[in-house]
């Protein structure tokens, strides 16, 4: 809703899901909108592979600084 607020026409506004089995569509969609020569916004619903790995590893750091001050 905010984005179509600001004016972004509703039909470049594209919610993705990161599911593997959507890679495919998702690359068609993404090359769609790259090539619009108007403003587009893509929010995808999952968080990204690499921010996961990063944050899971900060948790797993975290936990095993905790054991060691045991």
């Amino acid at each position: 809703p905010l984005v179509k607020g600001l004016g972004v026409e509703p039909e470049h506004v594209r919610v993705l899901d990161t599911n593997p089995s959507k890679h495919e569509e998702n690359a068609k969609i993404l090359v769609e909108e790259a090539e619009y020569r108007g403003v587009s916004v893509v929010i995808m619903r999952r968080e990204c592979l690499e921010a996961f790995r990063i944050r899971t590893k900060a948790e797993k750091n975290k936990k095993l600084a905790e054991q060691a001050k045991k």
